[in-house]
Order: C-alpha cells, then sequence, then structure tokens
C-alpha cells in the first residue's frame, strides 16, 4: 500500500525499505529519509548526507549530480513532501482499527466517552465523567483519568499553501505508564510520525495542562496546573515542572526543577534549578534580579 502512495509521487523505493520510511529535514541522522529542498544550499547540503534517499526540490538534477538519491523536481517542494506524508499518515492511523480492549477491573463512567476502536486501558484504572479516551490511546494499570481530560487529540502542525494552509496528519499514539494520575480538563495530544507521546509510571499531572505530541515524560514528574509542553520535548526522571510553566522544545534532565511561570527555551541539566521569562539556573536569576533592584533603588538617591 505505501509502496503504490510514494509510487504516485515519483518515488520508487525498495520493498525492504517501505516500512522505515523516515520523513525529515535534509539533516535527518535517520536512514532512510525522504525530505524536500527549497534553495540550492539546502539541496547540496540534503545530497552530501547519507541517510537521505529522496528529496523534492524544485530544480532538475541529473543522476550523476545527485549521489544517486531521487529527486522528485515540482512547484512546491515542502508542499509536495507533507502531501506525501499525509497520505502515507492516513494509511498508518490503520494500525489503530482492532477493537478497544478494557480490563473488567477498570472503572469508566458512564459519561466517559472511550473510542470503539484502537483503545487499551489495563485494570483498576479509573476514567470520570467527561474524560475522552481518543483512538491509539493506552492506559496501564492503576490509573486515574480525571473529569474532561482528553488523551489521543490530534495536535497542531500548520503547512502554508500559498495564501492558504493545512493542518498534518498525526499519526502516532499515547502511551501511559502504570500508577499515573491525568488532573481535569488536561490534553496530551497523540504522536507525530513514529513518534509516541510517551507518559510513564508514576507521573503525576494536575488539571489544565497541555502536553504536545510526541513528548516523552519519565517516571516521577510531578506536572502542575496550566503548564504547557511543546512538541518533542524530553522531561527526564523525578522533574518538578510548577504552575503556569512553559517547556519548549528541549530536555529537562534528571531531578530539574522549574518554578512558577517559568519560560524553559533552553536544555537543562540534571539536579538543575531554573527560573524565570526566559528560563535562567536559579540562582543567577536571583542574582541578577537581586543587581537590578539595587541599581533601581541606586537610581532613586
Amino acid at each position: 500500500m505505501i509502496k503504490n502512495i510514494v509510487a504516485k509521487y515519483g518515488l520508487n523505493i525498495e520493498n525492504d525499505l517501505i516500512d522505515k520510511l523516515f520523513f525529515g529535514s535534509i539533516d535527518s541522522d535517520v536512514f532512510p529519509t525522504i525530505t524536500f529542498s527549497e534553495t540550492d544550499q539546502y539541496l547540496e547540503m540534503a545530497l552530501k548526507n547519507d541517510n537521505v534517499i529522496a528529496v523534492f526540490t524544485k530544480l532538475q538534477m541529473d543522476n550523476q549530480a545527485t549521489n544517486n538519491k531521487q529527486t522528485i523536481k515540482c512547484q512546491d517542494p515542502r508542499v509536495q513532501f507533507f502531501n506525501l506524508f499525509n497520505e502515507i499518515a492516513e494509511h498508518n492511523l490503520l494500525q489503530y482499527n482492532f477493537e478497544s480492549e478494557i480490563d473488567p477491573s477498570a472503572t469508566i463512567s458512564q459519561h466517559a466517552v472511550i473510542s470503539k476502536y484502537g483503545v487499551n486501558i489495563a485494570k483498576n484504572t479509573i476514567i470520570e465523567a467527561g474524560a475522552i479516551i481518543n483512538q491509539g490511546v493506552t492506559i496501564g494499570e492503576n490509573c486515574i483519568i480525571r473529569n474532561g481530560a482528553v488523551l489521543g487529540s490530534e495536535g497542531l502542525e500548520v503547512k502554508k499553501n500559498g495564501d492558504t494552509n493545512f493542518l498534518v496528519i498525526h499519526d502516532g499514539g499515547v502511551q501511559i505508564g502504570n500508577n499515573v494520575s491525568i488532573g481535569s480538563n488536561t490534553t496530551i495530544d497523540r504522536g507525530f510520525h513514529k513518534r509516541d507521546t510517551v507518559i510513564s509510571e508514576y507521573v503525576r499531572i494536575d488539571g489544565l495542562v497541555k502536553i504536545s505530541h510526541g513528548v516523552t515524560i519519565d517516571t516521577g514528574c510531578i506536572i502542575v496546573s496550566n503548564s504547557y509542553i511543546a512538541g518533542m520535548a524530553k522531561i527526564g526522571k523525578n522533574v518538578f515542572i510548577g504552575p503556569n510553566s512553559t517547556i519548549g522544545h528541549v530536555k529537562l534532565g534528571d531531578n530539574a526543577i522549574v518554578t512558577m511561570g517559568s519560560v524553559v527555551i533552553n536544555n537543562v541539566k540534571i539536579n538543575k534549578t531554573v527560573s524565570g521569562n526566559f528560563a535562567l539556573e536559579h540562582d543567577k536569576h536571583l542574582e541578577i534580579l537581586k543587581n537590578n533592584l539595587s541599581a533601581t533603588m541606586a537610581r532613586k538617591q
């Protein structure tokens, strides 16, 4: 099926690579990657990358110039790339067409909404009223999903097409470990292109938290209300994220602490505490505040 889809776009992919296809950037470290290029410079970089097997491009290339990689000439390489991605993503979603399985010991409110297909709920888990469990979600043992939480929602990935835009399909799942609690009105998006969203065991998530596609949260983390975690962020073990915090596309090391209202745009090392907008190591943040206060007081004298 996938071989027929890629053939529509002018690609001839070997059978042993079909199920391994990866859609990535020109510097992808995953083989075999399909990518796109809109400039000569990026095309040259893509052609030098041994992990890239095919490139959508505006330029017509011969085999010698492309290191025998497949190049597909098109008017808008970005749009063509994501059109192909969406067709394959729709195919990948078929993996969740099995009938949902709920352990008899689980407690499911009659006012919860559980997809008829593609859901696994293990023993002793509680799903409260108003919760929505979408296709592609697996929930471990002894979990609590509070009122109004939404698991496996479609994330937001938008691409421009001239004066309009279109949505990119999310084809991953959500994996919830054992002994996890998820608060009221929290939303956890499904994964994106071979990267499930993963919440490990003993993670505690408060209400009104947003966790985007492909995020991984390791064991024992605590995430307090109104926090936002951007797509593909990686959260280590026993991390604490305070209320109203924003976590970008970054890595937080084990035992890191993010204080209330912080905006984290850089990786945080193991055992470090960060504060502020944009977040710095806590001691450094306090030092800056102290210096600013001293300077303000000096000007008033």
